[in-house]
């Protein structure tokens, strides 16, 4: 009988509880390291995208700006959808040029106001106008 058990025992395969616990710890601690990589590649994609579409808003608004014969300061509001279309190109008296950083958070959510100021050496090449980006 003892003999059975005993052959019993050795033909059964499988893994120990310490081996699976090993391989829980192993993933769980492969998790804790990927979860605030991605969620900072997210951040960075967020932060480019915004960037591109204040971009984006700079050549239509310059583009007005010439076509329009405009000198001096001028500022342009512009709306942005999710997919990052711009539409609604607007001109304002004054405003407050808007910040990559204050608009990742909603890229792709939902549409964006976007201003941004345009003045005479940003069209003629000479100049890099307010740093928006």
């Amino acid at each position: 009988m003892k003999e059975m058990i005993k052959r019993v025992r050795e033909e059964k395969g499988g893994f120990t509880l310490a081996e699976l616990l090993i391989v829980v710890a192993i993933i769980l601690v492969l998790v804790a390291v990927a979860v605030p990589v991605f969620t900072g590649a997210m951040g960075n994609a967020q932060e480019s995208v915004a960037k591109a579409n204040i971009h984006a808003v700079k050549s239509q608004a310059s583009a007005q700006y010439l076509l329009q014969k405009k000198t001096g300061d001028v500022y342009y509001t512009a709306t942005v959808d999710a997919e990052g279309n711009v539409t609604a190109l607007t001109e304002n008296s004054t405003g407050t040029p808007t910040e990559a950083s204050t608009i990742k958070a909603d890229i792709g959510n939902k549409p964006v106001q976007i201003t941004v100021k345009i003045t005479a050496a940003d069209v003629s090449g000479t100049g890099g106008g307010t740093g928006t980006e």
